[in-house]
């Protein structure tokens, strides 16, 4: 397996808390991705980061390259992407789990 380049490419970030919102600007201004970001709690005007906000999930699953969850177990969150989700992402699409292993 060789690599993939990060330079952008979309990241798709599942919760934008204290850790989604450090990871979205690592990503943006260290590996130059273009970051977006689905989160119903954060409102477009609060937030000033770096991610664009998106307000479906699945516009998210869509066109990321990445995706990578930083959620609360909870019950909204709970299989957050099942089945019918993921058959929404690209082919090639890398999906990184930060939150619990019941989130997917």
């Amino acid at each position: 397996y060789c690599g993939d380049e990060l330079d952008g490419k979309i990241l798709g970030l599942i919760g934008l808390g204290r850790i989604g919102s450090l990871v979205a600007k690592k990503a943006a201004y260290g590996f130059d991705m273009r970051v977006i970001a689905y989160d119903p709690y954060v409102s477009s005007d609060a937030y000033d980061g770096p991610a664009q906000l998106v307000a479906m999930l699945e516009e998210l699953l869509a066109i990321s390259d990445f995706v990578s969850l930083h959620v609360d177990l909870n019950d909204e969150t709970r299989h957050i992407l099942d089945a019918r989700a993921l058959n929404k992402v690209k082919p090639t699409c890398r999906i990184i789990n930060t939150s619990r292993g019941a989130a997917i």
